[in-house]
């Protein structure tokens, strides 16, 4: 490095979510497709990252909170896909989204960039 300091830690954790095979088989099925092979699945970049309060004291915490609110980004991930929310699954438990969905936490995450974020609507 230059010894220029480059980028800063967010006040933020995050969930990286990537959809499984299983997640793909059920979309598949909604519409009556075959469904797209694992290894299609693996190499797509299936991966999104929800950024959400760095006051977690640990995993544990940050899963349970997960828990609570894994309806908001299954809705935000089955979106992607399926625009008609009449065709949604019904009920989905946090069991089947944790098949559907590998979760990793992430503690701590930083921004390299030197501009403000652009937010989004």
């Amino acid at each position: 490095m230059n010894g220029e300091e480059i980028g800063y830690e967010l006040n933020r954790s995050a969930f990286i979510i990537t959809s499984t095979q299983a997640f793909h088989d059920m979309i598949a099925n909604i519409f009556n497709e075959e469904p797209e092979k694992e290894e299609s699945v693996q190499n797509n970049d299936s991966s999104r990252i929800y950024l959400v309060s760095a006051d977690f004291f640990n995993e544990e915490e940050a899963y349970e909170y997960l828990e609570k609110n894994y309806m908001v980004i299954f809705e935000q991930e089955i979106e992607g896909w399926i625009t008609d929310e009449s065709l949604w699954p019904q009920n989905i438990t946090w069991d089947q989204f944790k098949e559907w969905f590998n979760i990793s936490f992430q503690s701590m995450v930083f921004d390299l960039e030197a501009g403000e974020p652009v937010y989004e609507e």
